[in-house]
């Protein structure tokens, strides 16, 4: 994938410890597509997507749900 970085802000609501968190991604190769099913909204590829985040992290990962909404962070120029 071309471009970046890419921001997001997120809110964690897990009732014990809500956090924001503003994350900058800068490696295209730590974006990738997501196949979702539409009839369902349930990822497709979950496996996968598990393999290639351990990959990327460098060791073997597990994944914990967390209560999340996110947002994209798009720049506003201003003064042009």
């Amino acid at each position: 994938m071309t471009g970046g970085p890419w921001r997001v802000l997120i809110l964690d609501s897990s009732p014990g410890d809500p956090k924001w968190l503003l994350c900058t991604v800068t490696l295209p190769s730590d974006v990738r597509p997501a196949a979702v099913d539409p009839g369902n909204g349930r990822y497709r590829d979950w496996a996968d997507v598990v393999e290639w985040v351990g990959r990327q992290v460098g060791a073997g990962v597990s994944l914990v749900p967390v209560s999340a909404v996110a947002w994209r962070v798009d720049e506003v120029r201003r003064g042009r």
